[in-house]
């Protein structure tokens, strides 16, 4: 969703509003209007100034970054802002005085829970943010102007579309990029949305025979549900698939073959058709990894691109045509044209479709596992797996990846529960939400101990320890799935 900021102090108070408002208002006891909001605000009006005052400055949120990975001393901080130590002194000052930071003993200092939750907002916000977004739009268009540029390019055909889009942050791709080119053409649909209405925030998918990462795209029985759910947001899309790998040798030092050659070509034909005729970014698979992307144009034989690179602070550099790395299928996705958006029959078949996909109902195919069932099959892997053919990329990567897709369907829930807070099933929505809350918590347990990137203790005591954390998600895993039974009785 796309909000317009004009300085921090609006960011300041869209936190006060989520943060403080929302919670205060969340019960019976007030309603989230304009009224309660400005009777709040005026009640607590010099407390609200002091926690704006105490992070609006450029080096009170570098500060507050610095302190994100533990404490640091005085002369760290000092080093990491490069501020003088009076002006170092007098902002931590601040900070304290307002309880986002703590002093732990002389000169040593940390983030406090408060000031953690009110940084990662902040972060969020602003990363929603449509300044964001512009700011991001006017970069892609540089970087796309400097390919051009280059003096061993000859630029013959370029088109790149009206609206670029921006690659949304989400562990799971295809969030990412729909959300993304959804959001170019005015819709507010953010990945949490496109996550868990498609059913794909409420699935586990693991394969049988090791830990692999293919997991959460190796969904060959389920796509087509989440493709046609996606098709309920307000757009319909075309598709093209062709169903072979590209490319279809996996020995990477082999030249494209001819068949491959011709196969590349057709498929970036097909994608500059529809950027002309449409004037839409579209999406496809396996750019620049095994991942979904998005196109905003073509530069010659290069797709202009916005991938995950964008969240890691990489330069976007564009990709030629025959250098696609799209295991399985080559993948495009079209915004064709606008029709309704969501009825309240969409939105009760949105808590029917995450149950099947939480049972794993229509989920796995060939040699995967779908269902509270590859919790099992993932914790016999961490015990009985020798420890050098362990990939720890792997575990990390299914554990970040269904880290956001429970957040996704714990934000989703929540916001049913508001739309739907007058009706007799909301309870049952809001007791949902209270599961995959904790879910997520738990996953997130997981994620410190076995981070993406950053040392990983694989020892056979650490893997004890991860299996029973899956064995505590598994059994919340089966409460989630009651608790979406009793949404579907009750929503007639």
């Amino acid at each position: 969703m796309f909000i317009n900021f004009r300085s921090f102090g609006h960011i300041l108070y869209e936190y006060l509003y989520k943060r403080i408002i929302g919670t205060l208002f969340s019960g019976s006891m007030f309603d989230p209007t304009t009224d309660s909001l400005k009777q709040f605000i005026k009640s607590s009006y010099i407390e609200i100034a002091e926690l704006v005052k105490s992070t609006a400055h450029n080096k009170r949120i570098l500060i507050l970054a610095s302190l994100l990975d533990g404490r640091k001393s005085f002369p760290e901080l000092k080093i990491e802002t490069s501020l003088s130590k009076t002006a170092l002194a007098n902002h931590l000052a601040l900070m304290l005085n307002s309880n986002i930071i703590t002093r732990i003993d002389r000169g040593s200092y940390e983030l406090t829970k408060d000031g953690k939750e009110l940084l990662f907002d902040i972060a969020k916000i602003y990363y929603q943010s449509e300044n964001y977004q512009l700011k991001q739009r006017e970069l892609l268009s540089k970087q796309y102007q400097r390919f051009r540029n280059l003096g061993d390019v000859m630029t013959k055909q370029e088109k790149r579309v009206s609206n670029v889009a921006v690659y949304q942050p989400h562990g799971l791709s295809y969030s990412s990029a729909i959300s993304g080119i959804l959001q170019s053409v005015g819709e507010e649909w953010g990945v949490d949305d496109v996550t868990a209405f498609t059913g794909y925030g409420f699935l586990i998918n693991t394969s049988r025979d090791q830990i692999c990462p293919s997991g959460p795209t190796a969904l060959a029985a389920a796509w087509k549900t989440i493709r046609d759910a996606t098709e309920k947001l307000g757009w319909q899309f075309r598709f093209h698939i062709d169903n072979q790998p590209f490319p279809s040798s996996t020995d990477s030092s082999q030249p494209l073959s001819k068949n491959d050659e011709k196969r590349a070509k057709e498929f970036f034909g097909k994608v500059k058709e529809a950027i002309d005729k449409y004037d839409r970014p579209v999406v496809i698979w396996g750019i620049p990894v095994p991942e979904y992307g998005i196109v905003n144009g073509y530069q010659d034989d290069y797709y202009l691109v916005s991938t995950f690179r964008t969240l890691l602070n990489q330069e976007e550099t564009p990709i030629a045509y025959n250098k696609l790395q799209a295991p399985g299928c080559m993948d495009l996705f079209i915004l064709e044209k606008k029709t309704h958006p969501p009825t309240d029959k969409d939105y009760r078949d949105s808590i029917v479709r995450a149950l099947k996909m939480a049972r794993g109902e229509g989920v796995a195919g060939g040699d995967y596992v779908a269902g509270p069932e590859a919790y099992d099959i993932l914790q016999k892997q961490l015990l009985e797996t020798e420890e050098e053919k362990i990939q720890p990329f792997a575990f990390a990567y299914l554990v970040d990846c269904y880290y956001c897709a429970r957040e996704s369907s714990f934000n989703y829930l929540n916001k049913l529960a508001d739309k739907y807070k007058k009706e007799n099933f909301d309870k049952y929505i809001k007791k949902a939400a209270d599961v995959y809350g904790r879910i997520t918590e738990q996953y997130k347990e997981l994620q410190k101990i076995f981070p993406l990137f950053g040392a990983q203790d694989l020892s056979l005591e650490s893997r004890k320890k991860y299996a029973s954390i899956l064995s505590q998600i598994k059994d919340s895993e089966e409460q989630a799935i009651v608790s979406l039974e009793r949404i579907v009785e009750n929503w007639k």
